[in-house]
């Protein structure tokens, strides 16, 4: 499944790093409610700094992470939003190169009224000893 990460010059040889990524997006996903979180460096942490998916860079991601916070900063109702959780999550076929990649994939579930799950899959890049989400890199959507 995993190949030692040093060998990339990740700096990490063990699945610590996996664990990490796992953690700090589950931990992000589950405090999306919270303007501090939305905005947080520990959100906007999680992508790296080549990330583009479908179009969306970086920047996009921490401009609307931004608004979404200062427009809920207020808002009494923002906690009944459903909220996303990521179950089963696994990181797979990493591959070095130019980037040092691997794949993660998952399920999404909100839990409201009526669950839904849907399959999840992106890349992620390894750097600074830290995956982060690199998206599919298409400059729009498919």
């Amino acid at each position: 499944m995993l190949f030692g990460l040093t060998g990339c010059g990740g700096g990490d040889s063990s699945p610590d790093s996996i664990e990490t990524f796992k953690s700090a997006y589950a931990s992000s996903l589950a405090g999306l409610s919270s303007p501090a979180v939305l905005s947080g460096a520990s959100v906007q942490d999680l992508f790296d700094t080549k990330f583009l998916d479908s179009g969306f860079t970086r920047a996009d991601i921490v401009a609307a992470l931004n608004s979404e916070a200062s427009a809920t900063q207020n808002a009494s109702d923002y906690s009944s939003i459903p909220q996303v959780t990521l179950v089963n999550a696994t990181v797979s076929d990493c591959v070095s190169g130019p980037d040092y990649l691997c794949t993660l994939t998952g399920t999404l579930t909100n839990g409201d009224a009526d669950t839904t799950s849907i399959p999840f899959t992106t890349k992620l890049r390894l750097t600074e000893g830290k995956l982060r989400l690199y998206g599919d890199q298409l400059a729009s959507a498919i």
